[in-house]
């Protein structure tokens, strides 16, 4: 664009040929797809002088930095998520594109005739912050965010550059964010201690518990720790599998669950031993075939309708009824699916996961990996013996497992479980086993972070968390030290924290109370409900706390020193 007018008349015609505008299909879809397009016709007017294609593909570009409540719709989210080939989270792939190529548009145009609107850069200001912000701990960004490129080697370090994007000129999502924090926008100091986090000069940048509601995902964030959890729904689309790429990551979207302390604890780990089979967070089919493992082609929604959480900012609840079929194919989908409900519960120190109501007739042992990570330094593990050991490499059958050690993680298990430990080629995998044809079978694990195998032993011998209940019905955990009690109800119900005092929902939803405080709650089957909770406690009667037009945001209610 520099050299145009430098360079041989029939060159220039030729680069102006190929730079066509946005044709009818990309229009209609949006996204990512349609910004590369558009961009052409700036660059075209560019060369050719021409202002009204300058202010056409801009008006186009601008087009994108709005909130797309139609699921089929692409590009940002009322949870400020990226959603691209349909309603399928994406902000580490196209998302990370369309916040350099916005950022690029949008914040070195402000103030000209053809620039977006001041709303506009506010809300790309937010989608950098409080959409993708959210998803990068470290320099690293959440493989649930990647789509079918999470096994591309380096695409998850938000300092690289995008493939698709190589020799745009366009900024990459950490020089977008450098750039903001440049700026005299309001929320430029953030975007510097963002910044200063991706670089490794500063701590996290945020710290609570954020509910994507509208992508059937949670994370957790502590300023040393980071989880999240994924799941697919009737409503949002699983993790794709397309142009040869993520051909076995089927089981990326029930429930997959990534925990992060130093930050490079999946770095590039699906293309180094990565056993598909055994997705963290995920119940299912122990011995998949390849042709299990194969997700929907360009991905696709599932037939579970109960799929997401609620969350009061800092702590939060994430539940899910799971259906999984045996596979894709006309052939597998008739075949025997694995039934249950699932549960997330994050606190400060820890959280909690539970299984209930585990169910298959399939020919096939059923499990639930409580980890697949790199191995850093030795494994310890305590069983019913009491005496704390190191596990050897290779395979390893605990069948009363108390706790587990690895790295800086500790892993309890309530009630002593049969647990599976992997140590082979420097990946550590964990598993609870069910048996083949499992029949309301349970499980329960409770994960803390940044904890030496000492803390670990200490903890598991008195754990500051109850587990109120575990059933198809309810699943509900109390911490103590906080007074904090979370709930899945996925049918009306009662549930008692201690005697004389409890909580009862009248619909099925997610509950987070904190005691004196305030109670959170949202819907995930997603229809708009008028929720009654009831609050009993022991010498101060009952609290009727209304949810009118609850839905899959959560509400929050103070409880108003009552």
């Amino acid at each position: 664009m520099l050299l145009h007018d430098k360079l041989p008349k029939d060159v220039v015609d030729k680069i102006i040929a190929d730079m066509r505008d946005p044709d009818g299909r990309h229009e209609k879809n949006g996204g990512q797809n349609l910004i590369w397009t558009a961009q052409q016709l700036v660059w075209r007017g560019v060369i050719l002088n021409d202002m009204a294609d300058i202010t056409r593909g801009m008006k186009v570009i601008e087009g994108e930095v709005a909130i797309k409540t139609d699921r089929r719709d692409r590009g940002i989210k009322p949870d400020m998520a990226w959603h691209d080939h349909g309603p399928q989270l994406y902000n580490g792939a196209y998302g990370l594109a369309a916040a350099g190529d916005l950022s690029t548009w949008g914040f070195m145009t402000a103030g000209l005739s053809f620039g977006f609107a001041p709303e506009n850069l506010d809300l790309l200001e937010s989608y950098l912050l409080d959409g993708t912000g959210w998803m990068v701990y470290t320099d690293k960004i959440d493989p649930s965010a990647m789509g079918r490129i999470l096994a591309n080697e380096g695409r998850n370090r938000v300092t690289a550059v995008p493939k698709s994007a190589g020799g745009s000129g366009n900024l990459r999502y950490i020089d977008a964010v450098e750039y903001l924090a440049t700026l005299k926008r309001p929320r430029s100091g953030e975007a510097a201690a963002l910044a200063a986090q991706i670089r490794g000069t500063g701590g996290s940048f945020v710290t609570g518990n954020k509910d994507f509601f509208y992508s059937e995902f949670m994370i957790h964030r502590r300023e040393n720790y980071y989880v999240s959890v994924k799941a697919a729904s009737s409503r949002v689309s699983t993790q794709e599998t397309g142009n040869n790429q993520n051909t076995r990551g089927r089981y990326l979207s029930y429930g997959a669950q990534y925990i992060l302390t130093q930050g490079d604890e999946y770095l590039d780990i699906f293309t180094k031993g990565w056993d598909w089979a055994r997705v963290p967070g995920v119940t299912a089919f122990g011995n998949p075939t390849k042709e299990m493992l194969k997700p929907e082609s360009w991905g696709g929604t599932v037939d579970s309708e109960f799929v997401g959480g609620a969350s009061d900012g800092t702590y939060g609840a994430f539940g899910m009824d799971l259906l999984l079929k045996q596979g894709t194919s006309k052939e597998l989908r008739k075949t025997p699916p694995l039934t249950g409900k699932k549960s997330w519960f994050f606190f400060d120190r820890e959280f909690v996961a539970l299984g209930a109501g585990i169910t298959s007739d399939a020919d096939d042992a059923i499990v639930t990996t409580v980890n697949q990570t790199f191995q850093r330094g030795d494994i310890t593990m305590q069983d019913a013996q009491g005496a704390a050991k190191k596990i050897p490499a290779g395979d390893t059958a605990i069948p009363n497992c108390r706790w587990i050690h690895q790295r800086d993680i500790g892993y309890i298990f309530p009630g002593q479980q049969a647990v599976a430990v992997s140590s082979d080629e420097g990946i550590f995998t964990a598993v609870i086993e069910h048996g083949t044809k499992p029949s309301d079978a349970s499980y329960a694990y409770i994960v803390v972070p940044n904890a030496d195998a000492q803390a670990t032993r200490s903890y598991a011998e008195k754990p500051p968390v109850e587990i109120l209940a575990n059933t198809p019905q309810l699943q509900a955990v109390r911490q103590t030290e906080t007074g904090v009690t979370q709930a899945v109800f996925y049918e009306p119900g009662r549930l008692e924290i201690e005697q004389g005092h409890a909580l009862t929902a009248d619909q099925p939803c997610v509950i987070v109370y904190v005691e004196g405080k305030h109670v959170a709650a949202a819907n995930p089957l997603g229809r708009a409900i008028d929720l009654k909770v009831t609050l009993e406690r022991k010498g101060a009667g009952s609290l009727a706390i209304d949810f009118a037009g609850l839905g899959l945001e959560s509400q929050t209610r103070p409880l108003n020193g009552n």
